[in-house]
């Protein structure tokens, strides 16, 4: 979201170091859901 700000601006992007973002997030999102649901029951939580 900086970047896209300092798009906006006028000024150059900074590196991320990651190529896509979004998809990275993602993937991190995912190892998180799969972590929680490994470690919780979440039939009660669910209904």
């Amino acid at each position: 979201w900086l970047n896209h700000l300092r798009q906006q601006r006028g000024l150059p992007s900074l590196p991320t170091g990651v190529a896509n973002y979004r998809e990275h997030r993602e993937t991190i999102l995912d190892s998180l859901a799969d972590t929680v649901e490994a470690h919780l029951d979440l039939n009660p939580i669910l209904s």
